[in-house]
Parts: structure tokens; C-alpha cells; sequence
């Protein structure tokens, strides 16, 4: 089971790693399996609940200096992770996943691990439910 994993992980991160605009606006190059597979802290992996924040948080100033965009995909708040740490967010329930960036700390709610912005977890398919259970993998680039 564990070889299966690391085989959709690979994948998974190949091809958001591909797609992923850096902060420049460049794309990433694909990267062969063994280049992901050293891209990604797989001792790192963390499984557990997600949250969302949005519109009382939205204009007011993240732990990085900049204010908070609830529309932007790729910002999520984490409570340890270093600010500026890539990570891919894989929802259990559906499959879905994104590639995103820790600006903000959060969540402070017992529980949860990380908070995605309201279009993150749009992506990832939950803003409905409000809550999800994810695993997040850190990306080191």
C-alpha cells in the first residue's frame, strides 16, 4: 500500500509541480519521478482536518506583512510550517488537490492543522462542508 502512495504521490506532485506558477509567474519544469520524490518531505506528510477562512479575514494583514485575498488559491495559513513553504494539499474525499503557499499562521481552532483560503477550498471541494481531511506534503524547490 505504502509503494502505491508514493507512486500517486509522485504523479501528483509532477503534475502540480508543472502546473504551479512560481511566485514570478513562471511554470515549474516537469520533474522526473526521483526529482519529486526529493522535492517532497514524504516524513513531513501530515494527515488531518482543513478548515477554510474567508470573508472576515479578507483585506486584513497575514503573518507575511500582505493583506489576506480569500479569492487567491494559493495562500493557506499553517501553524508550524515556515512561511513561504510550498505544499500540495490532497483531499481525501474526492481526490482533489492543490499547490499552495503558507502566508498566514492558523488555524486556531483545536483540531484542524491547516486554513485554506475560500478559492482554495473551492478547488479542493469543501467550502460547503467547512471542514475535510486532507494530507499536506511539503514541497522543497
Amino acid at each position: 500500500m505504502k509503494a502505491i502512495s508514493a507512486l500517486v504521490l509522485v504523479f501528483v506532485l509532477s503534475f502540480y509541480l508543472a502546473l504551479a506558477p512560481s511566485s514570478e509567474g513562471r511554470a515549474y519544469a516537469a520533474a522526473p519521478a526521483t526529482s519529486a520524490q526529493s522535492n517532497v518531505k514524504a516524513s513531513s506528510a501530515q494527515q488531518c482536518t482543513a478548515s477554510w477562512y474567508g470573508p472576515g479575514f479578507h483585506g486584513k494583514t497575514m503573518a507575511n506583512g500582505k493583506p489576506f485575498n480569500q479569492y487567491d488559491p494559493k495562500t493557506v495559513a499553517h501553524k508550524s510550517l515556515p512561511l513561504g513553504t510550498k505544499v500540495v494539499v490532497v483531499n481525501h474525499e474526492n481526490g482533489k488537490a492543490i499547490t499552495a503557499t503558507v502566508h498566514d499562521r492558523g488555524p486556531y481552532i483545536q483540531g484542524r492543522c491547516i486554513d485554506l483560503s475560500y478559492a482554495a477550498a473551492q478547488k479542493l471541494g469543501f467550502v460547503t462542508e467547512g471542514i475535510a481531511h486532507v494530507t499536506i506534503y511539503p514541497v522543497h524547490i
